[in-house]
């Protein structure tokens, strides 16, 4: 996905706005994988997700992130030693 950056469109509260991603794709899209771009790295915290993958990119002059995320359930390191 590709939510606002804060930069042309202007979300009311934008770590809201990621926070709520996060929420949702951890929820809703468990056994699947997601990409984030984002030149928001602030907003990024809030996903609440750890990064399987971490790109740097450019999106026009914008430096981003491309961050990828493996959805599961439960905790990382759940089952392991």
């Amino acid at each position: 996905i590709n939510p606002p950056y804060g930069e042309r469109l202007k979300e009311k509260d934008l770590n809201e706005l990621y926070a709520m991603i996060g929420e949702r794709l951890k929820h809703q899209f468990t056994g699947n994988d997601a990409w984030i771009l984002s030149s928001s790295m602030e907003s990024f915290k809030f996903v609440g997700l750890k990064p399987e993958i971490k790109l740097d990119l450019f999106n026009g002059s914008l430096k981003c992130k491309f961050n990828h995320y493996k959805l599961f359930t439960g905790k990382r390191n759940e089952g392991t030693k």
